[in-house]
This record gives structure tokens, C-alpha cells and sequence, in this order.
């Protein structure tokens, strides 16, 4: 479904939004690149690509305290940058046997790696002191049924905005190869439900990030870092659609497009 230019928007300026800087740092590119051009295909060559992706990343791991020092760190650096906002927003990431996650009312701005506790696929606290995330059944999901190392979860504003606008975001960008070409946007339901998470888990089929209608964002990948660098892509890519929008209909990249793109970036070896 097409996406409207965003309501209220006055005419021939841009709303203030956060800076549009470009994402495609060394780092980024390296993680922007990793799919195939087969990805931006559709049906089971594209679903196919992404769990393949996952499925053969190493299964060596760090140890936990250094999981969770990673997972601290990135929770500030994400409440810095204005993608979470007090207690919300969490993440997660695949540990030994189990599932470390931001723990139930803590600010990810003020969050100590101590406090972070270890749980099973199931849910079942294995290690720590607070209860899990209220959105464990959102990120626990996405470890049985694609394969994640790394999950987030936040409220960032651009991308939230058109989460209560549009039906998609479209592929407007080449850099959207690494979320799956253009991002789905999950159907609204009570946050913390079982029918939230398997509504996004079902919309994110085939991408590696979605929008949650009214809500917020999910991505995941081979580790959290990963995640990360796809939330903040999202929320780059969101701003970018709202800048173009307000000048006029965004010009969007065809499937062949896209897989030309891939494939030239690929060609010249960036991410190797």
C-alpha cells in the first residue's frame, strides 16, 4: 500500500527531526552488506537468505559478564542518542544456555550490567534478582523461531511516528538491502501480549526489522551489535522518508533495483 506524506507537515520545509547524518561508516557497511541479493527476492528465497544468514554465523560466544557489559553499554549509548526514552525500550541477546535481557523498570540510560538477568527459551529465570523485560515473550520468540543472537526493542521518534501512519515503509534507500528491502509495519496490540509478539514476529518474516504500529521498532541479527546497527539504520531510513515526503511522493527502488545495488556492492568487496 502506498505510504502518504505525513500529515501537518508545513509545506516546503522539512519538520524538526533528528540530524540526517549517513549511516554507511566502515562498521555499518560491513553490517549493511551481509545479505545476498537473493534476500530482495520474494517467498521462500528471501525467508531462505535470512535464516541461512543467521543460521551459519559462529555458535562461540563471550563469556557473561562481558555480555553484559555490552548489553549495558548499549542501552546507554541508545538512551544518548534519544531512541529510548525512560523505562522504555529493552533488548537481548543469546548467552551459553540461555537468553540475557534488560530487566522490568529500568531505564536503559541508567542500566548496570549486574542487573541484567539470564533466562531459558521458555522464560525461566536461570540467573539475577530483577524479572525480565515485560516484552519477554517479543524477544524470546524471535530466538526459537529465527534463529537470533541479537534482539531490540525501542521507541525511536521518527520511526515510531510512521509506524502510526503508514502500512510499510517503503525501500527507499539501497541501504534497506540489510532490513529486507522496504519494512513491514506489525498490526497495534497491548504491549507485553503474546498477541503483540507474534503479530511482529509474524510481519517480520523475511526482513530483519519491522515497525510495531503505535509502538515502536524490533530488529535482530547475528549478535546485538548487529541489532543495533539495524535499529539506528531504521531510524535513519525513517527520517530520510519524512524529509522526502515533505517535498513530495517518495520515489521508491524496484525489486531489481535493489538487487542491482546488492550486487554491485558486494562485487566491489565492501564488508569483506
Amino acid at each position: 500500500m502506498g505510504a502518504p506524506a505525513p500529515a501537518g507537515a508545513p509545506s516546503g520545509c522539512a519538520p524538526k527531526a533528528r540530524e540526517l547524518t549517513e549511516p554507511c561508516s566502515d562498521n555499518h557497511v560491513q553490517l549493511y552488506l551481509k545479505l545476498s541479493k537473493t534476500q530482495l527476492g520474494s517467498g521462500d528465497s528471501r525467508r531462505s537468505t535470512v535464516t541461512d544468514s543467521i543460521d551459519a554465523l559462529s555458535t562461540s560466544l563471550p563469556g557473561l559478564p562481558e555480555l553484559r557489559e555490552e548489553m549495558a553499554a548499549a542501552g546507554r549509548s541508545m538512551a544518548q542518542e534519544g531512541l529510548v526514552t525512560g523505562t522504555s525500550g529493552n533488548l537481548s541477546c543469546r548467552a551459553q544456555e540461555g537468553v540475557l535481557i534488560s530487566p522490568a523498570g529500568v531505564a536503559l540510560g541508567r542500566l548496570r550490567a549486574e542487573q541484567i538477568p539470564l533466562v531459558d527459551l521458555n522464560g525461566r529465570m536461570i540467573e539475577g534478582e530483577l524479572p525480565p523485560s515485560s516484552e519477554i515473550n517479543l524477544h524470546l520468540g524471535m530466538y526459537r523461531r529465527y534463529g537470533a543472537r541479537g534482539v531490540v526493542h525501542t521507541h525511536a521518534p521518527m520511526s515510531v511516528a510512521l509506524a502510526c501512519v503508514v502500512d510499510e515503509l517503503p525501500c527507499v534507500h539501497y541501504l534497506m538491502a540489510d532490513l529486507g528491502g522496504h519494512v513491514p509495519v506489525a498490526p497495534y496490540f497491548t504491549f507485553g501480549t503474546q498477541e503483540l509478539a507474534d503479530a511482529v514476529h509474524n510481519a517480520i518474516e523475511g526482513h530483519t526489522a519491522a515497525l510495531m504500529a503505535n509502538h515502536g521498532t524490533l530488529a535482530y541479527g547475528k549478535d546485538l551489535a548487529t541489532a543495533a546497527a539495524r535499529t539506528r539504520l531504521l531510524e535513519w531510513v525513517a527520517t530520510l522518508y519524512w524529509h522526502a515526503a515533505v517535498i513530495g511522493p517518495p520515489r521508491t527502488l524496484t525489486e531489481a533495483e535493489q538487487r542491482d545495488a546488492a550486487a554491485e556492492l558486494a562485487r566491489r568487496g565492501y564488508g569483506t
